[in-house]
């Protein structure tokens, strides 16, 4: 098993904005899209509560160009509900899910993670962007596959809604581009026989490795091949292999700093 080799592996842009660390990812260099991680370390969060939101929503505020007409930063349960994002409601919103889709702009979209797998995906044609929240419990349950479904759910409404043709395949698939950001790598997410049981035969064999005494296990390997199964190319998955315990000390891990290690948001917006 090598970490991450179900996908093309990426190396993030890192920058200070603001005081804090992001990281970017050239493959998703469109000249209509906003994206990026900001990595939250040093505010003291024990997890995602309304005072991480409202630092998030003022992040937003201060540095995303152009400035959002709305800030999501749901309440994730390690579950597979996907949900739509529309214009309304305030400029801060917190709904109960693990991925957000959006086809319309100005509309911030993101998940917070500190080991977990953040999951982006972008369909250029359809302008259609999403981003899920890819825990162990999440991914046996169905969350990429929603995921998938919602994103090409998406992408045909987009396609009714104009009048005139793109000239490009806006929906299916073939039409999107997954990136999976800095998570735990298998190096340093060690699991046991109740986690093994959550998954198929096929996928333990394929992304657990037995060796010293321990069971590691790689979730960006699972995502790549539920990716794949669903019909998704290989050149069109890309993952960034930095593993958050391993590099504890400027990205958010829960199993290197406990309960207080920070969160990481991981963003996009349809800029225009």
């Amino acid at each position: 098993m090598n970490d991450g080799d179900a996908s093309r592996i990426v190396t993030p842009l890192s920058t200070v904005v603001d005081g804090r660390m992001t990281l970017e990812y050239a493959c998703l260099e469109y000249s209509w899209l906003v994206h990026g991680t900001v990595v939250f370390k040093d505010e003291g969060f024990e997890g995602p509560d309304s005072a991480w939101r409202e630092c998030v929503a003022e992040f937003a505020r201060r540095n995303v160009n152009p400035e959002p007409r709305k800030v999501s930063v749901p309440v994730q349960v390690h579950g597979s509900r996907v949900i739509r994002e529309r214009a309304g409601g305030g400029f801060m919103e917190a709904p109960t899910c693990d991925g957000i889709v959006t086809g319309e702009p100005r509309l911030l979209i993101g998940v917070s993670t500190a080991d977990c797998v953040p999951l982006l995906a972008v369909n250029e044609p359809a302008r259609v962007i999403g981003v899920a929240h890819c825990g162990w419990r999440g991914i046996a349950q169905g969350v990429v596959e929603n995921f998938i479904e919602e994103m090409e759910a998406a992408a045909l409404d987009a396609r009714a809604g104009r009048s005139e043709g793109t000239g490009r395949e806006a929906h299916g698939p073939g039409g999107i581009r997954f990136v999976m950001g800095a998570s735990v790598g298998a190096c340093c997410y060690a699991v046991g026989e109740d986690f093994l049981r959550a998954f198929s035969g096929r996928e333990v064999e394929e992304c657990a490795e037995h060796s010293g005494g321990r069971t590691v296990f790689d979730l960006r390997r699972l995502i790549g091949m539920r990716l794949s199964d669903r019909g998704i190319d290989r050149a069109q998955i890309f993952a960034d292999n930095t593993c958050t315990s391993c590099a504890g000390d400027m990205l958010c891990s829960y199993r290197a700093g406990g309960k207080s290690c920070g969160r990481m948001y991981t963003f996009l917006m349809i800029a225009s």
